[in-house]
């Protein structure tokens, strides 16, 4: 039988537990622990406790918590569609995938991040992207600062220059910078010197896929 405990993306079928699920995530962060206590033995918890190989520390709940904001992201695909994706994928793609996204999930300092690459797997499962773009996204996602996301849209066509949140989203590789020629398609002039920006392909991936789940960053 499958473990599904060792492999991040096996964790993802969640087996009807979404409730459980919300209980790790809705519990501030020094009751969680007690709450894991209690379902220690409440199938499906147990297997994420399990995966974390959590001990009830602050740090490792909430890597446990941020596992948890993961699977949430990933709750609008059924089990169907994710066991139909990873029946598809190699033994080594699976745990090559796996390895970097649990990576990602470690090192990540946002809760926030981690559902936003719930989200950028279930668009994978999908098909909307295929699995580099999955984990290019990702990976650019955790060099951003979680609340200038919400700016993408402001990229769709060229646009000023908009202070150190346009450096993040550049620096992240969601926007390009755009030449005088090519904003002159549609501007009728341009400043010497303005800078301009667009969004680039990964930039509009990512777009798209948070505005189709309706996702908004929750405010500190």
């Amino acid at each position: 039988m499958n473990d599904r405990s060792t492999e991040l993306l096996e964790l993802t079928v969640f087996e009807q537990n979404k409730s459980n699920i919300n209980k790790l995530i809705d519990v501030e962060i020094d009751t969680v622990g007690d709450i894991m206590k209690e379902l220690a033995d409440t199938p499906y918890v147990d297997k994420i406790v399990k995966f974390c190989k959590v001990g009830y520390g602050i740090f490792n709940v909430w890597h446990v918590r941020k596992i948890a904001r993961f699977l949430k992201g990933s709750e609008s695909i059924s089990d169907e569609e994710k066991d139909k994706y990873l029946s598809n994928l190699s033994k080594k793609d699976k745990q090559r995938i796996s390895g970097f996204l649990t990576n990602l999930l470690y090192i990540t300092e946002s809760e926030e991040k981690a559902e936003i690459f719930g989200l950028i797997y279930a668009a994978r499962v999908r098909n909307e992207i295929d699995n580099e773009e999955m984990l290019r996204l990702c990976s650019s996602v955790n060099r951003v600062f979680v609340f200038d996301l919400p700016l993408l849209s402001t990229f769709v066509f060229p646009n000023n220059y908009v202070d150190y949140h346009t450096d993040n989203l550049y620096a992240a590789g969601f926007l390009e910078r755009l030449s005088s020629a090519e904003t002159q398609e549609h501007l009728e002039s341009i400043a010497l010197g303005v800078r301009k920006y667009k969004l680039n392909a990964m930039g509009e991936k990512l777009r798209v896929i948070l505005s189709l789940a309706g996702y908004k960053p929750k405010m500190i």
